[in-house]
């Protein structure tokens, strides 16, 4: 998220920044509309999910006590509706058997490193320019997992990553077709992300996703696609016969409406609680036991805070961790329990209870992410999967362009026919989200923006640099037009050719789309797939966060309060309407047996990607000292529930990533790669207990001088760890000034005693 400071350089540096792809901006204003006023109470700052936090109407703080502890009972929701506003005359519906009979499936799932880039880069999320890595708190991984019912199969990827760019969807597709031929293709590929706010960014072509990122990030793309095709590599080779078992359970208290002052003009689809508390899980079954599965869940990955710069998974990834060590896994090899804990419609959901960033249910923001990430975990492992997965496989998917769809007046909740729009961001979006918090939280405490509140400034400065046109700015419906990000040339800065996709399991369908949805919104999407299949809703699972990324999406009603999420929906009031009618599209398609046709094939940007962040020239190291020497020993002795801490003279984990393609490429990697781990003396043994995948170690990396740097491990000892000799061990690689050539480099702490 961009804070109005952030907003006010990025007017200075899109001038700066042209070298990025030769913007220019469309002159097509006739005349500067009229500002009115609206005014709107201003809330608390949330996260966004690429630029700045949003100001709502004041809340009251949430008691804790009003939401239930985690119920994992499997509670089934109602059938759908078929009352539902887009009931057309002419519509057909085919139905797919409930209580199937299980398939044998063959099933296969694998795990991979993408950490990427863990000092001095950017991450995405916050979009908040300040907000740069200094170390690792536990490891990114991708888990992939593939289905197939012997003619066709469909591969769902999770990233623990801030989104997956069009570039990535590219990318990834092209190195498939490399390895695979025509197996794994746009069609059957799910290629999503848990949104965490605390990874590594630069991975888009576009340059509004790369703005507060200094550009295009090589090594965090390369190690993040190396990592994918890796963990897909191993779900293919893992691949065998088994069942898939599914299940739903209610989680009532692991996320929080982030935008009630819009969320209550929706006229129909709202809860009591006005959240989204529906948990689906699939697990993978294998001789009579799961040995992987799929949960989704709708809460933003926001516990942690822009204040937090240690590269993590947040509470998505607390969740997969402890439900794999729980079961048994090797990070090292990937091998074992893979849990994948997916996103869905996020867009309003909040994990920050007390609406306010990094508060609920306590002060503490890790407290929180692993306080929400239990939650998820334990309401997952906890639902029954009572109902057999069985049936065939099928999908289909097209690229349309979003910029102009024309959407029918069946699929409007006005009953009226309309048109998207070339992508804008209206001035509210400057306030990002209060309850998460963003780049945005300055402005809005000093009530420089609000969300739901007009803006003169922003709207006058995005005036000067875009020039938005009349119709533009009444396609939007809103003269609050400031970013129209839509009209830049030779290209927008944001992609308007996008997937939609819809995948079918046997009784079971799963929508993907590119943008955070709004619980209602993609609730909606849910309803028409299920009253097209005659599934039960709860059968129908909604991916957000897939195959590329573009902001927001709210229903019409959220966006005409122009609060945070409507203000940054891309494509104009009648987004969510348009996606709804290229999905159904889709499920009519397959519901037929028939085939669909992509308006247009997304552009290549990848020759046009540049830098503003200097590589590591060298690393260096004091006169008589080695790198992996330690420069502080820890402590003889521990009690158990405490913090145990070494200091290593180290190298730039630039360097260290650069080693570990190098290992790649080469083919010599024998484990996936990590830079320290906790061991304990088992005889003459040392063997190792934990390492940077675990989410109780930290490795914060520290710069010393010009070119020397310090590796800061910490350890929370478990209050049920084992008691003995333990011992810090680390590695990585430095760069040689002289040659330029990467060397490996390790060292291990004096031992001591834990008690």
């Amino acid at each position: 998220m961009f804070s109005f400071s952030k907003l006010s350089l990025l007017t200075i540096s899109i001038g700066s920044l042209m070298g990025f792809s030769a913007y220019t901006f469309s002159n097509q204003s006739d005349s500067q509309p009229q500002v009115q006023s609206e005014q709107k109470t201003a809330q608390a700052n949330v996260d966004d999910g690429v630029f700045i936090n949003k100001p709502k109407e004041e809340k009251e703080t949430v008691d804790e006590g009003f939401f239930k502890k985690p119920t994992a009972t499997t509670n089934p929701q109602n059938n759908i509706d078929n009352g539902f506003f887009l009931n057309k005359k002419t519509e057909q519906s085919t139905t797919i058997p409930i209580n199937q009979t299980a398939t044998t499936y063959q099933l296969g799932a694998g795990i991979a490193d993408i950490t990427g880039e863990s000092a001095e880069s950017s991450m995405f999320g916050y979009a908040d320019s300040e907000q740069i890595s200094t170390g690792i708190q536990q490891r990114l991984n991708a888990r992939a997992f593939l289905i197939g019912d012997g003619s066709k199969e469909v591969l769902m990827i999770i990233l623990e990553s801030g989104m997956v760019s069009q570039a990535m969807h590219q990318k990834l597709l092209s190195m498939l077709q490399a390895k695979y031929g025509n197996r794994f293709t746009k069609d059957n590929v799910i290629f999503s992300a848990t949104h965490t706010h605390t990874a590594p960014g630069g991975y888009s072509h576009y340059l509004l996703y790369n703005l507060s990122t200094k550009g295009f990030q090589k090594q965090t793309f390369n190690a993040i696609l190396r990592g994918t095709v890796k963990a897909v590599d191993r779900a293919v080779e893992s691949q065998s016969a088994g069942q898939l078992e599914f299940g739903t359970s209610q989680l009532t208290n692991a996320n929080v409406q982030r935008s009630h002052t819009a969320y209550v003009h929706n006229k129909k689809d709202k809860t009591p609680t006005e959240t989204d508390t529906l948990m689906q899980v699939l697990k993978f079954v294998k001789n009579g036991q799961d040995v992987a599965s799929m949960s989704w869940f709708a809460v933003h990955p926001t516990s942690l805070t822009r204040k937090n710069t240690l590269v993590s998974p947040d509470n998505k990834g607390y969740a997969s961790w402890y439900w794999e060590k729980q079961k048994g896994i090797n990070y090292l090899t990937g091998e074992g329990y893979i849990a994948g804990f997916a996103n869905s419609n996020a867009g309003d959901m909040s994990p920050n209870l007390n609406l306010h960033p990094g508060s609920g249910p306590t002060d503490d923001q890790w407290q929180n992410a692993k306080i929400i990430g239990q939650r998820q975990v334990d309401s997952a492992m906890q639902t029954k999967t009572d109902i057999s997965v069985g049936g065939s496989v099928d999908y289909r998917q097209k690229y349309i362009d979003m910029s102009k769809q024309k959407v029918n007046s069946n699929y409007a909740v006005d009953g009226k026919a309309h048109t998207t729009c070339p992508a804008a961001y209206k001035t509210a979006f400057a306030a990002g989200s209060t309850e998460d918090g963003g780049g945005g939280d300055d402005l809005v405490a000093s009530n420089l923006v609000n969300e739901g509140v007009k803006n003169p400034l922003i709207q006058a400065i995005g005036y000067t640099m875009f020039w938005p046109s009349k119709a533009l700015i009444a396609c939007h419906e809103t003269d609050q037009v400031a970013i129209a990000m839509g009209t830049t040339k030779p290209s927008p800065m944001s992609p308007e050719v996008l997937p939609t996709q819809l995948v079918r399991v046997g009784n079971l369908a799963i929508i993907a789309l590119p943008a955070e949805f709004t619980a209602t919104s993609g609730k909606r999407i849910r309803k028409q797939v299920a009253k097209r299949f005659n599934l039960p809703l709860k059968n129908v699972i909604f991916t957000g966060y897939a195959n590329a990324y573009t902001g927001y999406v709210t229903t019409p009603e959220e966006y005409a309060q122009q609060d945070y999420e409507g203000a940054s929906t891309h494509f104009g009031p009648h987004t969510q309407e348009a996606w709804l009618q290229n999905v159904d599209d889709l499920a009519q398609a397959m519901a037929k047996g028939q085939p669909v046709t992509s308006e247009k094939t997304p552009r290549d940007l990848s020759s046009l990607q540049i830098s503003l962040i200097k590589g590591v020239v060298f690393d260096n190291k004091p006169p008589k000292v080695k790198f992996g020497d330690v420069a502080t020993q820890p402590s003889a002795n521990y009690q158990r529930g405490t913090q145990a801490k070494a200091v290593f003279w180290s190298a730039h984990p630039k360097s260290t990533l650069a080693y570990e393609r190098q290992l790649d490429e080469q083919g010599k990697r024998t484990t996936e790669p990590y830079t320290m781990a906790i061991q304990r003396k088992d005889g003459n043994q040392w063997v190792t207990i934990a390492t940077d995948y675990d989410w109780n170690t930290v490795n914060k990396w520290q710069r010393v001088k010009t070119a020397q740097s310090h590796a800061i491990l910490t350890w929370d000892i478990p209050k049920d760890a084992k008691s003995g000799e333990y011992r810090f061990y680390h590695q990585g690689a430095y760069k040689n000034g002289w040659t330029g050539k990467f060397i490996p480099f390790n060292g291990v702490s004096q031992s001591f005693m834990v008690e």
